[in-house]
């Protein structure tokens, strides 16, 4: 059954990959369009829908002097503004663009795959800020008569901690893993080296929370510069 439905769609491809490439040849005949560079602020970037409430915003016309050239083919703009392209590169070839050079950015290959690297960095990174935030609450020291409760509660946290630090490498790990294929591995090591750094910079900047002085409030260097402990030598 499967494959009886899959031999029409099979077909319909093949018989629209020669449309579209003789498209693309004709289009390239017809000389290129100018390369155009993105105005936001054009009257027509933004349209209202005239039936329905004039509360809700404008929508983005999205056409190419509005988003400029690049990104109007790269998203795709080209096919609501009755142009059709087998690709990208096609629509940056018929403006008279080299895609190798008029794209100095990573080329997105797999959408799916660069969604999941973003949400695999989020969980490493709200991992370790978790992971971070119960060491400083074990770092606070508080009588049980006081706040027992807070106690408890903190040692409760610490008791399976140790595993989060593991988490984040494993989420660092899938992040790395769908990013890399997001590009198609034209890019490993800059998305290694990039991923790496942003590790780091975290890293940094909880290591300057933690040696930062949180204790203010003891105010024990006040006291002792105004009281008569200033004459106090440390013997």
């Amino acid at each position: 059954m499967k494959s009886l439905i899959a031999l029409p769609l099979l077909v319909a491809a093949a018989l629209a990959a020669p449309q579209l490439e003789a498209r693309d040849a004709a289009n390239a005949t017809t000389g290129p369009k100018p390369v155009k560079e993105a105005d936001t602020k054009r009257a027509d970037c933004w349209q209202k829908d005239p039936d329905v409430s004039w509360m809700l915003p404008a929508t983005a016309t999205r056409n190419e002097d509005c988003t400029g050239t690049i990104e109007y083919c790269l998203r795709g703009f080209y096919s609501r503004h009755g142009e059709e392209f087998s690709d990208a590169d096609a629509c940056l070839r018929s403006r008279g663009l080299d895609p190798a050079t008029a794209v100095d950015a990573m080329r997105i290959v797999s959408r799916d795959d660069y969604n999941k690297g973003f949400l695999a960095l989020d969980e490493a990174n709200e991992i370790y800020n978790r992971y971070m935030l119960i060491n400083r609450l074990m770092e606070t020291h508080v009588s049980a008569d006081t706040d027992k409760e807070g106690n408890d509660m903190i040692y409760q946290l610490w008791q399976p901690h140790r595993r989060r630090e593991a988490k984040e490498s494993n989420a660092i790990s899938t992040a790395k893993f769908h990013f890399k294929h997001a590009f198609g591995s034209k890019h490993d090591a800059e998305v290694e080296a990039g991923i790496e750094e942003a590790k780091d910079k975290l890293h940094a900047a909880w290591t300057d929370i933690n040696v930062s002085n949180l204790g203010q409030l003891k105010m024990r260097d006040w006291f002792k510069n105004h009281s008569e402990e200033k004459y106090y030598h440390n013997w």
